[in-house]
């Protein structure tokens, strides 16, 4: 069976070429979502807002209201809270990816880097062979595997961007900026239940 997987390209234009087109979509989809990503956080103040002022309504009101309206009332702000949990959880999902989106940036800058840096050492040592007065094939060698033992430090450090966003939060013994939040407070049990602070 044959490989699936396209050929590669040789050409360095051509590569850059592409890249430079990924890059470009890339970064179209990260500007596109940091106005999805102020929206929702608008929608989530609006949400924080809308619960407030029904929980004074009720703490204020409670005894002239009747259970039914206060029934009513807590239902109401009941699906408020499940409507910004919603609107939370799509932030913290596109706010991750956006990030990521932003290290494949970084990661595509970097190999259209190494992909001119590659291009600019091949010119150079056609130069020399052709001018062939000076050896300076050991400064080369020592210059190519200098590039490439950086190329390989660069790759690695992507791997590990790579593995996710997350990966910090986990080996801090945490899943999210909230977590750290409520173990700073204190509060590693969580607030469910509890009015929110204002």
């Amino acid at each position: 069976m044959g490989c699936l997987c396209p050929p590669k390209i040789k050409d360095a234009s051509e590569q850059i070429r592409q890249l430079s087109r990924l890059r470009n979509q890339v970064t179209t989809t990260v500007e596109l979502n940091k106005v999805k990503i102020k929206k929702l956080e608008k929608e989530i103040e609006e949400y924080d807002d809308q619960i407030k002022q029904g929980e004074n309504d009720i703490r204020q009101n409670q005894y002239s209201y009747s259970d039914s309206e206060k029934q009513t009332k807590v239902k109401k702000l009941f699906e408020l809270k499940k409507d910004r949990q919603r609107a939370q959880k799509s932030l913290d999902l596109l706010t991750a990816n956006n990030e990521n989106l932003k290290n494949n940036l970084q990661m595509l800058e970097s190999k259209m880097n190494e992909i001119n840096n590659n291009e600019q050492i091949k010119d150079g040592n056609e130069i020399i062979g052709q001018i062939d007065a000076i050896n300076t094939g050991a400064a080369l060698q020592q210059n190519i595997q200098n590039i490439m033992k950086q190329q390989q430090r660069d790759e690695e450090n992507l791997r590990i961007l790579n593995v996710g966003n997350n990966a910090v939060y986990g080996e801090m013994g945490l899943s999210s900026p909230d977590d750290y939040l409520k173990q700073i407070l204190g509060n590693d049990n969580g607030t469910a239940g509890a009015a929110p602070a204002y």
